[in-house]
């Protein structure tokens, strides 16, 4: 996640029990930290929510988006239909959703 949005959940500057770790990027090696265990983490749709999971946080101070993992994508109960489009559906689900 951007350190924007780690300074929002207490997480930016880098809190006791954080990891320094090295990201490896198409632009080249970056700084950053993890701290382990650190955020809940669920899916909010307009009619439903995941369950909550707790999640590591990775703060690379050069990037503008928060993303996920494939693991916690699957934690999370969501299936990535057409990523360009931001097509996704609830693994117990047949309805396909956009991003917002």
């Amino acid at each position: 996640m951007p350190s924007n949005a780690a300074k929002t959940l207490g997480l930016w500057p880098q809190p006791d029990g954080s990891l320094s770790i090295i990201f490896t990027t198409a632009g080249g090696e970056v700084e950053g930290y993890e701290v382990p265990q650190s955020v809940f983490v669920r899916v909010l749709a307009e009619d439903r929510a995941s369950k909550e999971v707790l999640a590591n946080a990775l703060i690379n101070p050069l990037t503008e988006d928060v993303l996920i993992s494939d693991a916690l994508a699957e934690e999370l109960g969501i299936q990535i239909l057409y990523p360009r489009r931001g097509i996704w559906k609830f693994s117990d689900e047949e309805r396909a959703r956009s991003s917002v």
